[in-house]
């Protein structure tokens, strides 16, 4: 369903080219921060805290974490989710995602943002499969700071099929019809 963001909601926001990271409480905090602390020093931007769950599962909680670990930070920012239209204003200010959470990843390839995908379940490993991702899925559980940094430093936004797109939308109105139906 994330697909099926319009072009009409990805808001018109310049990006600072920081770094978004979306935080999930099964990643090792120190290599987040490791991984921030390093960005940071290597480029000079700004690195975003994305807490997408503010619930049960308290992405705030782990942000905190990670920042109170960081030598940086000076230059990071913990984005709690509000509304979708905060939070999208917000990854669009973002150059590069590092996407644990699986919206983070999903929003970031719709809006042409490049993602580097960290998959904490089947989940994010399936959906990327099924829209023909090709670039490199790293697992929660071997995080290569090197490498990821890396990855991040070269990422490029990975162009979605139109056609993906267009049957996300299409799934979205049938089954809006369909609860209607029910209703």
């Amino acid at each position: 369903m994330v697909l099926s963001l319009s072009d009409g909601m990805i808001p018109n926001v310049h990006s600072e080219n920081a770094l978004g990271i979306s935080v999930h409480k099964s990643a090792d905090i120190n290599l987040l921060a490791e991984i921030a602390d390093r960005f940071i020093n290597e480029t000079g931007r700004n690195v975003c805290l994305l807490c997408f769950n503010t619930g049960l599962e308290d992405d705030v909680s782990v942000a905190n974490q990670v920042y109170g670990i960081m030598k940086n930070k000076h230059m990071t920012e913990i984005i709690r989710y509000t509304d979708i239209n905060d939070m999208l204003k917000n990854i669009k200010r973002c150059g590069a995602i590092l996407g644990i959470r699986f919206h983070s990843t999903i929003l970031a390839i719709r809006m042409g943002i490049p993602v580097v995908p960290i998959a904490y379940s089947d989940k994010t490993k399936n959906a990327l499969d099924e829209i023909g991702y090709s670039g490199k899925i790293y697992d929660v559980n071997n995080i290569d700071t090197d490498e990821v940094l890396r990855s991040i430093l070269n990422a490029v936004p990975y162009k979605l099929d139109g056609n993906i797109i267009k049957s996300a939308e299409n799934h979205i109105k049938r089954f809006d019809e369909y609860i209607k139906r029910q209703c």
